[in-house]
């Protein structure tokens, strides 16, 4: 029976590594950059991601991280990336919070309770398990918002990992910020 090595050196993946560390530079130069990790099970690809978030917070860059978890039939809209925003709240002045969720803090604390208070935001009618296109359009709009608000203050970079599992709703969410992302922030 072989046994497994285990070590805390990194080994291989040079070449992918440096293709995230161009990505990042691009970034930094202002273009936002979409970039997508594949490969099978178990090949390293959160030790890769995972070594360039170190490499990024080294370099003073943001790195938030989300991952799609899979809950069979049911699902959880947005989760990824309310995993990855979450914690801001308590890493940031309030007064620097107040200004990167700036109008849309009312819409975003429904999501992210940590932002504030929820009063400005109308309830759905009752029973009403639909969220309109117009609510939606605006939800979108303010994640973007803040996305471009926190690339504007330092490098950022986004991961979602396991994007295999996400729900339509959050596939829709990333479709949109890819498509309308106009700051040096990079998403994978």
């Amino acid at each position: 029976m072989a046994g497994s090595v285990a070590t805390s050196h990194f080994i291989g993946r040079t070449g992918e590594l440096g293709r995230l560390h161009a990505a990042f530079e691009s970034t930094r130069g202002g273009d936002p950059v979409t970039l997508c990790v594949g490969g099978e099970a178990g090949v390293g690809k959160t030790r890769l991601v995972t070594r360039f978030a170190d490499h990024v917070s080294e370099a003073g860059g943001l790195v938030l991280v989300g991952g799609c978890i899979e809950l069979g039939e049911g699902s959880l809209p947005y989760g990824p990336v309310i995993q990855a925003l979450r914690g801001l709240g308590r890493r940031l002045d309030s007064a620097v919070l107040a200004d990167l969720v700036g109008q849309d803090r009312a819409l975003l604390a429904r999501m992210l309770p940590e932002f504030g208070a929820t009063d400005d935001v109308a309830e759905p009618a009752s029973g009403s398990p639909v969220v309109s296109s117009s609510s939606q359009a605006r939800l979108f709009e303010a994640f973007l918002g803040l996305l471009d608000r926190l690339a504007k203050r330092s490098p950022t970079v986004l991961v979602i990992e396991d994007l295999h599992w996400a729900d339509r709703s959050t596939l829709d969410l990333l479709t949109f910020l890819v498509r309308n992302l106009r700051t040096a922030l990079l998403l994978g």
